[in-house]
Order: C-alpha cells, then structure tokens, then sequence
C-alpha cells in the first residue's frame, strides 16, 4: 500500500462511516459537513448542529519489517480529525462527536491499513470556535 491509497482509504472509511452519522446535506439535523488538510474551507453553510470538522493524515514512523529481496515495511502514524462547534455552548455537542469519530475510524482495516486507538484532546477554543481534537493511531504495509 502507497501512501496514497493510505490517505484514500482513511477518506473512504470516514465518508461511508461520518455520513451515515452525519449527512452531506446541511438541511439534516445531524449535519457535520467536513473537509480535508489540502481544501480550503469556509464554514459559511453549516447544518443545524452548527459544526464542522477537518481531517489529515500525517505519516510518522517507517520501519522495516524483515530482509531479503522483498522487503516488508510498516508505516506508522495518525488520523487527526479536529472539530469545531460554536462558542459558548458547553462540551457536550464536541464530546458526542469525538465519540462519533471514534465510532467511524478506531480499530477498522481497510486492506493492508488499520487503525487502533483514538484519544482526544480536552476541549480548547481559538477564540472563534470551541474544539476538540480526535488523534487515531494507524499503521499500513508496503513491500520495497
């Protein structure tokens, strides 16, 4: 597996798994639209929630794992999916999406990527937004 079908499989397992919480359609009560790292985004349409959410992948380790012609490797690193909700509203709206998170990306495979455990940050505020930060260990193969 390339990094690149890494970071496409993250996305498909978070697609098919956030929209089934949390439709595209922002007139659905349980709307969280979402956008990646690369994507501008500006939060101008939000659903009835009032939050949205950023997902990146970011590669860590690279290690070998045996010798010989054809070399086994693992790619270790994380899935940071950050969430934002308004101000001001309490913690529990973001606790409830970190718990979502959890529910779509900790402990799936996806071909030769897993992910396992997802921790979160407490909750924070950049001054326009509360948030809270959900980080899933992930690890994937490749043969080189």
């Amino acid at each position: 597996m390339t990094e690149t079908q890494a970071v496409e499989a993250i996305l498909q397992l978070w697609k098919t798994g956030w929209e089934a919480l949390h439709p595209a359609d922002t007139s659905d009560p349980q709307s969280v639209p979402w956008t990646t790292d690369d994507e501008q985004y500006t939060p101008d349409v939000l659903g009835p929630l009032g939050c949205w959410a950023r997902i990146v992948f970011r590669p860590a380790t690279d290690a070998q794992l045996t010798q010989g012609p054809v070399a086994f490797n693992e790619v270790a690193g994380v899935v940071i999916v950050q969430l934002f909700g308004p101000l001001n509203e309490g913690t529990a709206k973001l606790t409830a999406l970190a718990d979502d998170v959890r529910a779509v990306l900790k402990r799936k495979r996806s071909g030769d990527l897993r992910t396992l455990d997802a921790p979160s940050s407490k909750p924070a505020d950049d001054g326009t937004w509360a948030m809270r930060i959900v980080t899933v260990e992930c690890r994937y193969t490749y043969t080189g």
